[in-house]
């Protein structure tokens, strides 16, 4: 079934951001994935519960001293990132980071930030907080793959929470996080090889509404490996590994990890009536340089044992520059009865070579077949 997600979330994701200091992608570096554990709070639909949104991206820059953190508070999933320095074991991230702005009016917005809060008593007894302006920062600290996060406490009086302000009022957000601890996902991300050429491709689907999804797929060969990176439009950054077969049929099997999303893990899954989960399989067609969803449905889901998913395409087609493939011209200059190889950049070759390679015959009537092989 599709994932209902909450009713913020939808709104959070149809604004724009619009402060400039907000960081909105993701940062250069190593990214990981953890998956958290803890309280949090959300005042206005369930209280105080355990964490159900787990996952929080975490990204060390290449300075070795740089930290992103993505997401920090589990109720409040917006996408973006706050900045900290790491030193030792200690990540220490500074309060007071905006993470997402609210426009109410044409005049006026409200602006999100995360820091430590504590909570303040009321006369009806509602559950309220307030920043604590005496802290500057809250801190990680890192043992091997887990962290944990310090500076709340294990009874809820002190949080890592967000702050909405406008109007030069600032008050509770209505969330926050405390008593959490992390442990690197056991999902391992899949990334592009270094060093290998990428094409362009572009897509074209319908999704779960019927609505057209257009975006740009990264497509590289590795052997009878291919990778591809954005067939999921609102996560361009997820890149899917799958096996080419001679025929040109691409595979990548079930549940294959994009990452984390709004505190969700995301899994490529293939399905035919939307209760079985399946490989996602493409064809190959070389002549024209395009590859089509055999699959009924491609979904985007969230767990691993059951659908729930937060989008869907079906009639998933990936179009490629024509120049990538061979050239009618060329293909002319090849007599009937003749044998010719390419790569898979069209380039010809002066002899077959081990793995995928394209395979164009020119019959004795002048008749032309090109064809995806695989070379051992």
């Amino acid at each position: 079934m599709k994932r209902t997600l909450s009713l913020l979330f939808v709104v959070m994701m149809a604004m724009v951001m619009q402060a400039q200091e907000i960081i909105t992608t993701q940062p250069e570096g190593t990214l990981k994935t953890y998956d958290r554990s803890g309280m949090t709070i959300n005042k206005d639909a369930d209280g105080v519960k355990e964490i159900e949104a787990s996952k929080m991206n975490v990204v060390y820059a290449n300075d070795g001293e740089t930290v992103y953190i993505q997401d920090p508070l589990s109720g409040f999933s917006v996408g973006t990132w706050v900045k900290g320095t790491l030193s030792g074991n200690t990540i220490t991230v500074p309060t007071g980071q905006q993470v997402y702005t609210l426009p109410y009016t044409d005049q006026i917005s409200f602006d999100y930030k995360v820091g430590i809060m504590k909570k303040v008593a009321t006369s009806d007894g509602s559950l309220d907080y307030e920043e604590d302006e005496s802290v500057t920062s809250y801190s990680y600290t890192i043992d091997g793959d887990n962290m944990v996060l310090n500076g709340t406490s294990t009874d809820g009086s002190v949080i890592l929470g967000v702050s909405a302000s406008a109007m030069g009022t600032t008050f509770w957000g209505q969330y926050g996080d405390f008593n959490v601890s992390y442990s690197l996902s056991v999902d391992q991300l899949i990334t592009m090889p270094e060093s290998v050429s990428t094409v362009e491709y572009s897509m074209d689907a319908l999704n779960s509404d019927g609505n057209q999804v257009t975006g740009t797929v990264k497509v590289a060969h590795v052997g009878n490996e291919i990778y591809m990176q954005g067939l999921y439009a609102d996560f361009p950054a997820g890149v899917v590994k799958g096996t080419v077969d001679a025929e040109g049929n691409v595979t990548f099997p079930k549940n294959l990890f994009l990452g984390a999303m709004y505190g969700f893990s995301i899994y490529l899954t293939g399905t035919i009536d939307g209760s079985s989960m399946e490989d996602v399989v493409f064809a190959y067609d070389a002549g024209n340089n395009r590859y089509t969803l055999q699959t009924p449905y491609m979904i985007f889901n969230t767990n691993k044992n059951s659908i729930e998913y937060i989008d869907l395409y079906k009639r998933c087609v990936l179009n490629g520059p024509q120049t990538n493939g061979i050239e009618k011209a060329e293909v002319s200059q090849d007599k009937p009865g003749s044998v010719a190889y390419y790569n898979l950049k069209g380039q010809r070759l002066s002899a077959p070579v081990k793995g995928v390679v394209i395979r164009k015959t020119v019959s004795e009537d002048g008749k032309v077949k090109v064809a995806k092989v695989q070379m051992k």
